[in-house]
Protein backbone atom coordinates (compact mmCIF):
# COMPACT_ATOMS: atom_id res chain seq x y z
CA UNK A 1 0.00 0.00 0.00
CA UNK A 2 2.56 2.18 -0.57
CA UNK A 3 2.08 5.73 -2.44
CA UNK A 4 2.69 5.62 -6.18
CA UNK A 5 1.37 1.76 -6.75
CA UNK A 6 -2.33 0.76 -7.58
CA UNK A 7 -4.11 -1.15 -5.79
CA UNK A 8 -5.00 -4.55 -7.38
CA UNK A 9 -8.16 -6.09 -6.74
CA UNK A 10 -8.67 -9.99 -5.61
CA UNK A 11 -10.44 -10.47 -8.62
CA UNK A 12 -7.62 -8.95 -10.95
CA UNK A 13 -5.25 -11.50 -9.35
CA UNK A 14 -7.84 -14.60 -9.18
CA UNK A 15 -7.75 -14.02 -13.20
CA UNK A 16 -4.28 -13.53 -13.22
CA UNK A 17 -3.87 -17.38 -11.67
CA UNK A 18 -6.29 -18.79 -13.89
CA UNK A 19 -4.71 -17.47 -17.03
CA UNK A 20 -1.19 -19.17 -15.71
CA UNK A 21 -2.95 -22.12 -14.80
CA UNK A 22 -4.49 -22.32 -18.17
CA UNK A 23 -1.22 -21.93 -19.93
CA UNK A 24 0.00 -24.71 -17.90
CA UNK A 25 -2.08 -27.14 -18.78
CA UNK A 26 -1.03 -27.40 -22.24
CA UNK A 27 -0.42 -31.36 -22.65
CA UNK A 28 3.31 -32.61 -22.60
CA UNK A 29 4.81 -35.38 -24.71
CA UNK A 30 6.28 -37.65 -22.75
CA UNK A 31 10.06 -38.04 -23.10
CA UNK A 32 12.17 -40.68 -24.56
CA UNK A 33 13.48 -41.71 -21.39
CA UNK A 34 10.08 -41.77 -19.82
CA UNK A 35 9.09 -44.09 -22.87
CA UNK A 36 12.75 -46.28 -23.08
CA UNK A 37 11.41 -46.64 -19.01
CA UNK A 38 7.84 -47.49 -19.74
CA UNK A 39 8.65 -49.98 -22.16
CA UNK A 40 11.22 -51.90 -19.96
CA UNK A 41 8.80 -51.95 -17.46
CA UNK A 42 5.93 -53.59 -19.16
CA UNK A 43 8.68 -55.98 -20.15
CA UNK A 44 9.84 -56.72 -16.95
CA UNK A 45 6.35 -57.22 -15.70
CA UNK A 46 5.26 -59.55 -18.42
CA UNK A 47 9.00 -61.88 -17.53
CA UNK A 48 7.63 -61.66 -14.09
CA UNK A 49 3.87 -62.66 -14.77
CA UNK A 50 5.22 -65.33 -17.10
CA UNK A 51 7.74 -66.85 -14.30
CA UNK A 52 4.63 -66.00 -11.55
CA UNK A 53 2.88 -68.44 -13.18
CA UNK A 54 5.13 -71.41 -13.35
CA UNK A 55 5.70 -71.46 -10.07
CA UNK A 56 1.76 -71.35 -9.22
CA UNK A 57 1.21 -74.69 -11.75
CA UNK A 58 4.82 -76.22 -9.74
CA UNK A 59 3.43 -75.27 -6.67
CA UNK A 60 -0.37 -76.67 -7.41
CA UNK A 61 1.24 -79.48 -8.66
CA UNK A 62 3.40 -80.64 -5.73
CA UNK A 63 -0.12 -79.51 -3.28
CA UNK A 64 -1.86 -82.52 -5.20
CA UNK A 65 1.20 -84.83 -5.31
CA UNK A 66 1.57 -84.11 -1.37
CA UNK A 67 -2.31 -84.81 -0.89
CA UNK A 68 -2.06 -88.34 -2.85
CA UNK A 69 0.55 -89.40 -0.84
CA UNK A 70 -1.47 -88.32 2.78
CA UNK A 71 -4.68 -90.29 1.02
CA UNK A 72 -2.32 -93.48 0.75
CA UNK A 73 -0.88 -93.18 3.73
CA UNK A 74 -4.27 -93.09 5.17
CA UNK A 75 -5.45 -95.82 3.22
CA UNK A 76 -2.89 -97.84 4.24
CA UNK A 77 -3.10 -96.59 8.14
CA UNK A 78 -6.79 -97.80 7.60
CA UNK A 79 -6.09 -101.31 6.10
CA UNK A 80 -3.66 -101.98 8.51
CA UNK A 81 -6.43 -101.60 11.43
CA UNK A 82 -9.01 -103.37 9.59
CA UNK A 83 -6.51 -106.09 9.36
CA UNK A 84 -4.89 -106.43 12.66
Amino acid sequence: MGLGQPQSSPRLRLGESVRANASRRTTKLPSLKVIGLAIIAGHRMRKTSEEWAEQKKLKEALVKKMQEMMQGKQWKKAKRISTG
